[in-house]
Formats: structure tokens, sequence, C-alpha cells
């Protein structure tokens, strides 16, 4: 109540196995590829990890490891961050959604944009008085120094 969340009492001590497919099932706008490598991702690489983790305890940046066990295993930087992009959306936690990252995560979860869709938003993106935003374009960074813009 003090930070004006709400935690659903019932979800408190849910483990990111339990989460994940609720938020799986939740991502209506993807296409079919988007869905099924997103739960290729989960079966793969999330679950066997972070499956009996309760999701408010989840919290990969800081286990920085198993980031680099997924790139030793072979995978490339893509891939790798696919796998915390998957794991950071299906564990959000309640407390998330507060803080200087709250907008983000707003327009993430109940937009259903891509980090790279949200990323290229600027104001004129905003339609106010429709209540709509416009996604025309996505920004994604390649080698590590490269922007490339796209529709």
């Amino acid at each position: 109540m003090q930070t004006g969340t709400y935690v659903d009492p019932g979800r408190v001590g849910a483990t990111v196995g339990e989460l994940a497919p609720v938020w799986l099932a939740g991502k209506i706008n993807l296409k079919p590829t988007s869905r099924a490598r997103y739960a290729d991702v989960l079966r793969t690489h999330v679950l066997p990890r972070w499956g009996d983790i309760p999701a408010g305890t989840c919290h990969p940046e800081r286990h920085p490891g198993w980031l680099a066990e997924l790139s030793g295993s072979g995978l490339s930087g893509a891939s790798v961050r696919k796998a915390h992009g998957v794991l950071s959306g299906s564990s959000v936690r309640p407390s998330a959604t507060g803080g200087p990252g709250r907008a983000a995560v707003l327009v993430l979860s109940y937009c259903g944009l891509r980090w790279s869709e949200l990323a290229a938003l600027r104001v004129r993106n905003f339609d106010l008085l429709r209540r709509r935003v416009i996604i025309e374009e996505a920004v994604t960074e390649v080698d590590g120094s490269t922007v490339v813009w796209s529709t």
C-alpha cells in the first residue's frame, strides 16, 4: 500500500517456473516464430537455472555467472541477451514497476513492445489525445558499436 503497488498474496512465493508460462501466454502480440523462440529460450536456458527460484528473489543482474555460463557454452551474444530478456520479462516483480524505470516497464508490459521498439520511441510517437503509441521503428546495437535503425 505504501508504494502504490498491488501484490497478490497468492503470488508472493510464486516461482519463475510458475510465472513463465503465464507470462508467455499473455504475450498475445507475438508472431508464431517469436513465440516459439521465447518458449525455446525458457525451456533450454531459463527454467533449468531459474525455474525453482521465487520470482521475488530472482535478480539475474546479481548472478553474472549465469550469463557467463551461457556465453561460455557457445551461445552468441544475441542469444545470451535474449535469454536475459526472457528471464527478466517472465519474472517481473511487483516492485519493478516503481522507481525511475517505471514508465519503461509499464510501456513494455502493457503495450507488448520489444526492447528495440521501446528504445526507438520519440515524443512524436505518443498520441495522447487518442491514447496511442505509434510504433514505427526499432533500433538495435550490432557488434557492440554499430546502431541499426529499421522499420
